[in-house]
C-alpha cells in the first residue's frame, strides 16, 4: 500500500492472480473492534514479463 488512511491497520491482499489480472482488497486488522471497513487506500503494483 503506499498510503495509510483511517485510525486502524490494514493490509493489501490479492486473489485470482492470472496472465491477464488479478483481484485486490484491503483488509483491516480487527483486533481492536469487530468493524472490518476501511477507507478507500492506494495500492501500486508493477508487471514484468519473463523472456524465458
Amino acid at each position: 500500500m503506499q498510503t495509510f488512511r483511517g485510525i486502524d491497520p490494514a493490509n493489501p491482499r490479492y486473489r485470482n492472480l492470472s496472465g491477464t489480472g488479478v483481484e485486490l482488497t484491503v483488509e483491516e486488522e480487527q483486533s481492536a473492534d469487530d468493524e472490518t471497513a476501511h477507507v478507500p487506500e492506494d495500492i501500486g503494483y508493477a508487471v514484468f514479463e519473463s523472456s524465458v
